[in-house]
């Protein structure tokens, strides 16, 4: 995209030192792209915020397990403007990526070893074979 815009910058001086163009033949450009910037802004800013956030933010992989809002999902495909992801119960959620960088993504693949524990009671009476067997 930076490309681009130089490009065009490049291509209007070269236009206005041989002279072909006029100030109000730049008026006018200028006032089409003033028209363009304002009826595909938010489109231009939705995508720039989802390359930014796969790109360079990247808190997420294909494979992942994540928790998003309190749910525990899976991601399943990442897109250039959304990302989906499969559910415990086997829906699949779509969330746009310019949403997803406003939320608070739990990633489990990329925090450190957790483990989980379960506190039981046991008898001392009780004898260590029936222990074993459980």
């Amino acid at each position: 995209m930076v490309n681009i815009v130089v490009g065009i910058i490049i291509l209007l001086v070269w236009l206005i030192i041989l002279g072909i163009t006029s100030t109000k033949f730049l008026v006018g450009m200028s006032l089409q792209v003033v028209v363009v910037a304002f009826i595909f802004g938010n489109m231009f800013n939705t995508v720039f915020k989802s390359i930014i956030y796969l790109c360079v933010i990247h808190p997420l992989d294909v494979g992942d397990r994540c928790e998003i809002d309190g749910i525990h999902m899976v991601v399943e495909v990442l897109n250039i403007l959304t990302t989906v992801f499969l559910r415990f119960d086997n829906q699949k959620v779509v969330y746009p990526n310019s949403l997803l960088w406003t939320k608070s993504i739990g990633n489990y693949y990329r925090s450190p070893e957790m483990g989980d524990g379960i506190e039981f009671s046991i008898h001392i009476t009780t004898p260590a074979e029936k222990i074993t067997l459980i």
